[in-house]
């Protein structure tokens, strides 16, 4: 979470961060993370040597982007279960 305040200068408080998934790969152990807040495009202060850019986007759109190959597969496959889990977060 302090990533997101260095690089893109958004505070989340802890109590709405939630991990929802670990994986092991060779070396390591990744954590994946999910926030709901509310974001002003005018808050978001980019450290423009580890950000290029950002945008919002609807589900709608982020899954038509996965379908156009515009996200590398392995973070598609993130985006995929970070969209798994908040479904199984409804029922």
């Amino acid at each position: 979470m302090e990533e997101m305040r260095e690089e893109m200068g958004i505070c989340i408080p802890k109590e709405l961060i939630k991990k929802f998934k670990t994986i092991q790969t060779k070396h390591k152990f990744v954590d994946f993370y999910y926030a709901k807040a509310s974001i002003l495009k005018e808050e978001i202060q980019l450290q423009q040597e580890e950000v290029a850019d950002y945008m919002f986007a609807s589900k709608d759109m982020v899954l038509k982007l996965i379908q156009e190959n515009q996200f590398h597969y392995k973070h598609a496959r993130m985006v995929e279960d970070c969209f798994q889990y908040l479904e199984k977060q409804k029922a």
